[in-house]
């Protein structure tokens, strides 16, 4: 994907509170990468101070270094300041508390890692577009050095690629959510699915952007092949986790994978047509569209 803190993190203290009988009621999940949402509920009594510590699962140790200034440096601050040289640490870590003070001087806030830039460029590519937004424009919204950029991404071309894809599953999800999961499969269900869908990529302000300037053009000729064609495999996993739990119904018992994949595929692909289509005769097109792809796909339920 690309040089990014794609750590597992687990929480270690969780609501380590002064006084004693405190405790956290729950956490969303056990492992977090970076940029996801941790959503912690528990107690704490008035007065009492927070201690809350989240940290990757993977240590370190000054012995683990092979650099040479790094092992003369270790060896001489280990002696300054009394740690062990195989003493481990979680490389990367977050404190959360209301006493900052007793942990030392409090610095003013760094950057906050690949999410900023995603979403910083998030902004830029929606209201400037992905031709005339540069690197430059990037790590000045951030407020990091350029350096820092191709730490995380190795062209701007990628950052917006992930940032597609992170709106393109969270659609996927929602929509999945709300029209199938739990549901027993039908023709309203279907339609309501795929109408969904391509309702949300229209009404969304990259996505138009998007489709506006001709940005797919650019990825498939700025970005790396093999980043692309990791791409389409993510795509087909999802579309063949989608093809294997309708066929468990009896549904496309004919239909070959492949094609059911090219099937969604070529429902995106037909919004770089919509002028071609017409822009007023789009969306009832996809809908009348949609009526009968639901109906073939009902249609197919073996019976037995």
């Amino acid at each position: 994907m690309k040089k990014t803190c794609m750590y597992f993190i687990i929480m270690t203290l969780v609501l380590l509170f002064t006084a004693s009988g405190s405790f956290a009621e729950g956490i969303s999940s056990s492992s977090y990468k970076a940029g996801d949402v941790v959503e912690i509920t528990g107690k704490i009594a008035p007065g009492q101070d927070l201690y809350l510590a989240i940290a990757q699962t993977e240590m370190f140790a000054p012995n683990d270094t092979k650099g040479v200034f790094e092992v003369k440096r270790f060896k001489k601050d280990s002696k300054k300041a009394g740690f062990a040289l195989d003493t481990e640490i979680p490389p990367l870590y977050y404190m959360i508390t209301n006493v900052p003070e007793k942990f030392g001087k409090v610095d003013k806030k760094r950057f906050g890692g690949p999410s900023v830039l995603m979403k910083k460029g998030q902004e830029l590519f929606t209201s400037v577009g992905l031709k005339k937004t540069t690197v430059d424009d990037l790590v000045k919204s951030a407020g990091i050095a350029k350096g820092s950029f191709y730490k995380f991404f190795p062209s701007k071309e990628v950052l917006y690629l992930e940032i597609l894809e992170e709106i393109e599953i969270n659609i996927r999800s929602s929509m999945n959510d709300v029209n199938l999961k739990g549901k027993e499969l039908s023709k309203e269900g279907i339609k309501a699915f795929l109408s969904d869908i391509v309702t949300s990529i229209d009404k969304n302000p990259i996505m138009l952007k998007m489709f506006d300037e001709n940005a797919l053009e650019i990825l498939m000729r700025k970005i790396p092949k093999e980043r692309i064609k990791k791409h389409m495999e993510n795509d087909d996993k999802w579309f063949s986790g989608l093809f294997k739990d309708w066929q468990s119904e009896g549904y496309l018992s004919n239909m070959d994978e492949g094609v059911f994949s090219a099937l969604f595929r070529s429902i995106f692909i037909l919004f770089t047509q919509k002028d071609a289509i017409g822009k007023d005769l789009f969306l009832p097109t996809m809908d009348l569209l949609f009526d009968f792809i639901a109906a073939g796909i009902i249609n197919s339920k073996e019976v037995k």
